[in-house]
C-alpha cells in the first residue's frame, strides 16, 4: 500500500576493470599536469585550484610515476618486473583504473611522444606545502 513511499534499491556503482588490450592509451606516455607537494610521508597533495587533491596508495604512485618518459605498456611491464605472481591481471587492471581515474580528474594526460615536465610539475613544490592544510 505505501510502496510508494519505499526507496528503490540502487545498485551498488562497481569500478570498471581494465584490461591492457581495451585500454586506448596503451601505447602513450603518461605524464602529470598539476604542481604537487608532500602532505606527509605518504600523502602527496596537488594544487588542483580552488581546492587541494590528496593522493595516496597507488594514485599517489601513479600520480609520481607519470614523468613523460614511459608509455602506458612500458610502466606495466616494469611494474609486472618487481612482482612475482601467476596472474598479473589484477595489478593492470588497478593500475590501469588509477590511470584513466587521473585522466578523468585532468591530473595527467597521454601524448604520442615523449613529454619533458617542467621543474614545477617535475618535482614537489614546497611554498605549496607551506600553507596550512593540517
Amino acid at each position: 500500500m505505501f510502496s510508494f513511499f519505499k526507496r528503490r534499491k540502487q545498485s551498488p556503482e562497481h569500478p570498471k576493470t581494465f584490461q591492457i588490450e581495451d585500454f586506448p592509451w596503451r601505447d602513450q606516455y603518461f605524464y602529470r599536469l598539476k604542481p604537487w607537494f608532500w602532505y606527509s610521508d605518504r600523502i602527496i597533495a596537488i594544487a588542483d585550484t580552488p581546492v587541494y587533491t590528496t593522493l595516496e596508495g597507488w594514485s599517489h604512485q601513479v600520480y609520481l610515476d607519470a614523468r613523460g618518459q614511459t608509455t602506458v605498456s612500458g610502466y606495466l611491464q616494469f611494474l609486472s618486473a618487481q612482482y612475482e605472481s601467476a596472474s598479473l591481471s589484477p595489478l593492470y587492471s588497478l593500475v590501469l583504473s588509477q590511470l584513466d581515474q587521473l585522466h578523468r580528474n585532468d591530473l595527467i594526460a597521454f601524448s604520442e611522444v615523449p613529454v619533458v615536465l617542467s621543474p614545477g610539475i617535475e618535482h614537489p613544490n614546497q611554498f605549496l606545502g607551506s600553507s596550512s592544510l593540517q
